[in-house]
């Protein structure tokens, strides 16, 4: 993110930027998991504790990238809606081809 940004990428750094905060957030979806477990499965702190330490960034990450995959759709769309494009016809029919998947 850093990197992107010092190189004036705005675009790259914030989808950088959604992957460090998710990544970092792992920390809090780890306090949310550990009495779920401790409590819900009845599970002893430490047994609790290295299972969550790997499995708290699964949802995070999945979650961040499902965020930067439909930002870059977004700009994709409003690229494609912009005044300054002038679609081929191929590219017209890719767009739909996509947009069907």
């Amino acid at each position: 993110a850093y990197l992107t940004i010092r190189r004036k990428e705005i675009n790259n750094h914030q989808k950088w930027m959604i992957r460090s905060y998710a990544l970092t957030f792992a920390a809090v979806t780890l306090r949310i998991w550990l009495p779920l477990f401790q409590y819900g499965f009845g599970m002893d702190f430490v047994t609790a504790y290295v299972i969550i330490a790997w499995l708290c960034w699964v949802p995070n990450i999945i979650w961040a990238q499902w965020k930067v995959k439909r930002l870059a759709w977004r700009d994709l769309e409003e690229f494609i809606s912009s005044k300054l494009y002038r679609p081929s016809a191929d590219a017209i029919v890719l767009c739909r081809t996509f947009k069907s998947l």
